[in-house]
């Protein structure tokens, strides 16, 4: 019982979170991924292949309202996204993550 009701909260949750990021309003919740405006993305370079830099993370976590830093704050990336924030090195060749 207890092994069915644990898989079903997390088909549940893994549904719900879909529509929570990509949702397109209708019938669902509007996504995050939906909503966000140029003004919520941090880049440079083109909209299609921005340039991340050390820097842009940096001013992108300092550019939250106070309201949303909170200790337990954390930032949603695409797969992709995370795999070039890993790479990132500094000027000695050594990984900042």
């Amino acid at each position: 019982e207890s092994y069915v009701a644990k898989a079903i909260a997390e088909r549940f949750g893994r549904g719900w979170a879909e529509h929570v990021t990509k949702g397109a309003g209708t019938t669902e919740p509007f996504g995050i991924a939906t909503r966000a405006t140029n003004s919520s993305v941090v880049a440079t370079g083109t909209a299609a292949a921005p340039t991340l830099t050390g820097d842009l993370l940096i001013d992108l976590a300092e550019s939250l309202d106070d309201a949303y830093k909170a200790t337990n704050c954390a930032f949603m990336m695409h797969p992709q996204t995370i795999a070039k924030v890993r790479k990132l090195k500094d000027s000695n060749g050594q990984y900042l993550w």
